[in-house]
């Protein structure tokens, strides 16, 4: 899998995941919503034929959104 950053500011965070489809992010997603810390958490794919998922994270405070990734 691929990581693509599209966007990491303060307590945001909007990346793109190569070669994965709606499992790998469904269970992603709900992995981190789990996470109290967290404001926002969703994902989207706006074509499953020609596009690559979408995540964005929003977190609560300071907390580094990567941090709440990575231990989701």
């Amino acid at each position: 899998m691929k990581i693509n950053v599209l966007k990491h500011e303060g307590n945001e965070l909007r990346i793109e995941l190569v070669g994965e489809s709606h499992s790998f992010c469904n269970a992603l997603q709900s992995a981190l919503l789990k996470d109290e810390t967290l404001d926002f958490v969703g994902y989207s794919i706006s074509h499953p034929l020609v596009a690559h998922p979408t995540i964005y994270i929003r977190t609560k405070g300071r907390r580094d959104p990567w941090r709440a990734l990575l231990d989701a």
